[in-house]
């Protein structure tokens, strides 16, 4: 059962922006068949149960998902997890393994909850879609033409009238977007669960793009938790951060982390964090935008004992952005663990080395040749309609795909 089972489809349940639900985020109700994507199964909506854990234990989708894992069977929707620990041995699932040893298999209550409120977002990031942003709607209705893209026309959003019950059980609440600081229920649904009375035993992760600072209304909600993470998602700096999360404007992403990390100096409770993506697009320079967060961090913060946290998304998909299809791995190789060897200096970083070994494992998987071609592609055709200059903005990663990119046209 230790190779199969997870704890999330048992105490986790992830709201997606339309209301249906999954066991977490990296869990894939979809496969592709000649050239398009299509649905495995039709999952639950939240508007058709009365509670929370009514989804859970109701939920014959889910159930099956559970007995799947009880009996050691591979879960198809989980393969992100197990590619994960094909290649570097590490996935979500063997670190909430961890986590939560005693999840109760019995009788599920919902104690996690990750929510996508809806797809409202004012960026256009290369590594999402209309799905999870409305910035996103003009280009993919004209990529899904071409390539095997969810072209989602309309905002979504999450249809349920949240009740405080609905939070009795609950200890970590990660709400993340699109951006969820733009969704106009957002701060109802903050009240609501502050009204619930377990606000201060609960722990609160956000996700924000770093464009946003919220009204006093919405911080002073945020101190009456137990603890909050704020995840700022930044990908590159300057040119390559507006390349990369398109419409983004770095100016106002520097300044919004300054403002946030002079926040965390008058409310403790409340911490910092850094999560930026990496992919092909900034593996070559992570290090520089490493080194940018955390010499602002040292700058800004006061107290050492509060001082900001570290993750990295090494992402597996959409595969043509993975990392392992680097073709010279070695030059950057040596980079991050020259990189790694500085951290190494300072206790507090011991986390961050972590992300360092994390991230040069994964260059040690096979490549694909094949997604470079339509790494190449996809980038041109968005190159078009963005008027942007890949090989411009990313000078140093064009040198290695250069005779793919002047052999290879897109398809539009």
């Amino acid at each position: 059962m230790r190779d199969t089972f997870c704890p999330l489809p048992f105490n986790h349940l992830y709201i997606k922006p339309d209301g249906t639900n999954s066991p977490c985020c990296r869990f894939r109700n979809w496969e592709e068949s000649k050239g398009k994507t299509k649905q495995r199964t039709t999952p639950d909506n939240l508007k058709d149960y009365d509670t929370l854990n009514d989804v859970l234990n109701k939920s014959k989708w889910l159930g099956s998902i559970r007995e799947k894992m009880l009996s050691n069977s591979k879960v198809p929707g989980c393969e992100s997890c197990y590619v994960d620990e094909k290649n570097t041995g590490v996935s979500m699932r063997t670190m909430v393994l961890d986590e939560w040893k005693n999840v109760n298999i019995i009788e599920p209550v919902v104690t996690n909850i990750e929510i996508t409120f809806g797809n409202y977002c004012n960026l256009a990031c290369r590594t999402c879609g209309s799905s999870l942003s409305t910035s996103w709607q003009e280009d993919d209705k004209i990529l899904s033409e071409h390539y095997p893209r969810a072209y989602v026309p309309e905002k979504l959003n999450v249809k349920k009238d949240w009740k405080p019950e609905d939070f009795k059980d609950v200890t970590s609440l990660k709400i993340t977007g699109g951006e969820p600081l733009l969704h106009p229920d957002f701060p109802k649904f903050l009240d609501t669960v502050v009204e619930s009375g377990v606000a201060d035993r609960m722990i609160v992760q956000i996700f924000t793009n770093a464009h946003i600072m919220p009204k006093k209304y919405i911080l002073d909600r945020l101190a009456k938790f137990k603890r909050v993470g704020i995840w700022l998602s930044i990908d590159g700096t300057h040119e390559k951060q507006n390349y990369i999360r398109h419409l983004s404007k770095w100016e106002q992403v520097e300044q919004t982390t300054i403002s946030w990390l002079k926040f965390q100096n008058e409310n403790p409770a409340v911490i910092i964090n850094f999560a930026p993506t990496v992919t092909l697009y900034n593996i070559l320079n992570i290090d520089e935008l490493f080194t940018w967060f955390l010499d602002l961090r040292d700058k800004i913060l006061l107290d050492p004992l509060y001082w900001s946290n570290c993750t990295f998304n090494v992402t597996s998909w959409p595969t043509y952005i993975d990392i392992k299809n680097l073709p010279d791995k070695e030059k950057i190789r040596y980079k991050l663990k020259k990189y790694r060897h500085k951290l190494s200096q300072r206790e507090e970083y011991d986390t961050f080395i972590k992300l360092f070994d994390d991230i040069i494992t994964r260059l040690d998987a096979p490549s694909e040749q094949k997604q470079l071609v339509e790494f190449t592609k996809i980038n041109k055709d968005l190159d078009k309609l963005r008027n942007q200059k890949f090989t411009e903005t990313f000078p140093e990663l064009f040198s290695q795909i250069k005779h793919i990119w002047n052999n290879v046209g897109g398809k539009l």
